[in-house]
């Protein structure tokens, strides 16, 4: 009796291995007929075979049986692994249906200037599936938020680090100069767009007790770049010498929106953040 069981154990693993592989080649040829539709742009396809897909912007998915790891879940879905780092679960649809995408990571795709910003402000959340993230990257007012945040962020830092040094008249009779320096301490030039500086010029008139300021006007100074950590100089002149006061000059900051992302170095903590802020 122990002898035929014996002859018997052959047989069922030989079953056993033929049942996997009939299981496995149906998966395989699921995920050919999924990376052949991607490839084609197939929409109806896809969306037949992942009806989520539609909240994607775009797919990119290539399978190779080769390299691909299956493995059979305990709810009885199956999740394809790729070296890739993709993945791909499955699982029996309703009926005649056959298989379904249950959920993705690392199919959906996105261009990868907003990929790469997504997944420094956490925005992009890898331990999540596509779906999810789609849903994340969707929030507008998410990006209006982080719009304000930077804004507010960068040109705070640039205020911080781009000063009017020297404000001085350097001579007096007819004609008065004037001098104005702007330093800028930051690891970037500032475009000369990105900043204005008014200087309101004063002088004294009147004899004895009877003295008075008056204001002779002011001028705009704008236009030069000003080199990391370097300064720029500007100068002007007016008619009047009577003794001319230091003009009072202020600087505004307006760097160009292109530049206020790649000056802004996120946390990582940014989209965390936006949702605390909207509870």
């Amino acid at each position: 009796m122990m002898k035929k069981w014996i002859n018997l154990v052959p047989f069922m693993m030989a079953l056993l291995v033929f049942c996997a592989c009939d299981k496995n080649a149906e998966v395989k040829q699921f995920m050919t007929d999924f990376s052949t539709a991607v490839a084609n742009q197939d929409m109806a396809t896809i969306e037949k075979m992942y009806p989520e897909a539609a909240e994607a912007d775009s797919l990119a998915f290539v399978f190779d049986a080769e390299k691909a790891q299956i493995e059979t879940l305990d709810d009885g879905s199956v999740k394809i692994v790729l070296d890739e780092g993709q993945d791909i679960t499955l699982q029996k649809g309703e009926g005649d249906e056959g298989l379904k995408i249950k959920e993705s990571h690392g199919v959906f795709v996105y261009p990868q200037d907003r990929m790469d910003f997504a997944l420094k402000t956490g925005w992009y959340d890898k331990s999540l599936d596509d779906v999810e993230n789609a849903d994340r990257l969707a929030d507008t007012l998410f990006v209006k938020y982080l719009n304000d945040k930077i804004a507010g962020t960068v040109i705070a830092d640039l205020k911080s680090k781009v000063k009017i040094t020297k404000s001085v008249y350097t001579d007096s009779g007819i004609r008065t100069s004037y001098l104005v320096v702007v330093s800028n301490q930051s690891n970037r030039q500032i475009e000369g767009d990105e900043y204005v500086v008014i200087s309101k010029i004063y002088t004294t008139v009147g004899f004895g007790f009877s003295r008075n300021t008056i204001s002779l006007g002011s001028r705009t100074l704008t236009g030069k770049p000003i080199p990391a950590h370097g300064q720029v100089s500007y100068t002007f002149s007016t008619e009047d010498g009577v003794e001319p006061e230091n003009p009072v000059s202020t600087i505004s900051i307006n760097p160009r929106i292109e530049n206020v992302l790649a000056d802004y170095e996120p946390t990582g903590k940014e989209y965390e953040d936006y949702l605390n802020q909207k509870k």
